[in-house]
């Protein structure tokens, strides 16, 4: 199949002004409870406007949901896949499937994000935002996390402990990336023919896929298509603080492929944090701005133990930076 044939199915984000609008992801409520009409209306009543479907949502609440979304009149811009939530033990967010060298395992994870894509096309959804899966590693965050507590993260110590994780990371990686390559081939193809995005998230953790370089290799084989970068700046201001890899690297170098951002602050390695209503946090949104483009998709992804004081100071704050 040619991708670049199957473009014009897609429409244009920039022209559609519901999609510019700063939303939040269901995440802030999703972990506590599964009363899916009580977490849109949980939205609603902060006066938010758009919406992101979480992974954690299974069947019955997901539905709940979407059925209080077009009841209250709330836009729905993304879901983040495997929607529905798969009944799995320590699945998480369906990504670890796509790198599997079982061949089975590959094809489920496909399965769970195409049934995501079909989902979008049926409610409504622009963009389907995924995780890739991880290079298997023991302990590696937490060395770097061991790292930044003890202020080494840029001393000589430091840096060569990063590096090593990095050729560790390579050395380990064996035929994973190719199964996400060939996963995100199959998955294109039918993002192509429904005309929904597919956003591949940037990721907190070393080993998880992509790393930067995996993000251009992937971005140059499968052009032409659905796919994207979704942004997220908790994740990359964490990488930065640990030392892997600059904030700003990611958005100068995808800005052209750039379709949504996460956004939330950080504490160090602590992501998902509220914004600052007074004063700068970690993460330089005005920078951020920089990178946007009308029709970019705008979500605020806060923990779950977030307050609803903070969660409307952060929208108040993120409006004032012009993100709103």
């Amino acid at each position: 199949m040619s991708t670049r044939k199957l473009q014009r199915r897609y429409g244009d984000l920039s022209k559609n002004p519901e999609c510019s609008v700063l939303g939040i992801s269901t995440c802030w409520r999703s972990r506590s409870t599964a009363d899916g009409r009580e977490i849109i209306s949980s939205i609603a009543e902060l006066g938010i406007k758009s919406v992101e479907l979480d992974w954690r949502l299974p069947e019955k609440t997901l539905h709940e949901a979407v059925a209080e979304l077009e009841k209250l009149g709330l836009t729905l811009t993304s879901l983040h896949a495997p929607l529905p939530a798969p009944n799995k033990s320590g699945h998480y967010a369906g990504g670890a499937l796509l790198t599997s060298c079982n061949e089975d395992e590959r094809k489920a994870g496909v399965r769970e994000v195409k049934n995501s894509l079909l989902l979008a096309n049926d409610i409504g959804a622009k963009v389907v935002i995924i995780h890739s899966g991880h290079v298997p590693m023991d302990n590696a965050t937490s060395l770097l996390q061991k790292l930044y507590d003890e202020g080494k993260t840029g001393s000589p110590e430091g840096i060569q402990i990063i590096n090593r994780l990095k050729i560790e990371r390579l050395s380990k990686r064996g035929n994973g990336f190719n199964q996400l390559m060939k996963s995100l081939d199959e998955l294109n193809e039918v993002a192509c023919k429904l005309g929904i995005y597919i956003g591949i998230e940037n990721r907190y953790h070393i080993n998880e896929y992509p790393n930067f370089e995996e993000l251009a290799i992937i971005f140059l084989a499968l052009q032409g298509g659905g796919l994207r970068y979704w942004h997220d700046t908790g994740h990359a201001q964490a990488q930065e603080n640990l030392g892997v890899v600059p904030h700003t690297t990611y958005l100068a170098e995808y800005s052209d492929l750039l379709i949504g951002v996460h956004l939330h602050d950080t504490n160090g390695y602590t992501d998902h944090n509220a914004i600052p209503s007074g004063g700068p946090g970690m993460v330089d949104f005005a920078m951020v701005k920089k990178y946007l483009k009308p029709g970019t998709i705008k979500t605020f992804e806060p923990r779950g133990d977030i307050e609803r004081d903070k969660v409307k100071s952060s929208f108040n704050r993120l409006m004032a930076e012009g993100l709103g």
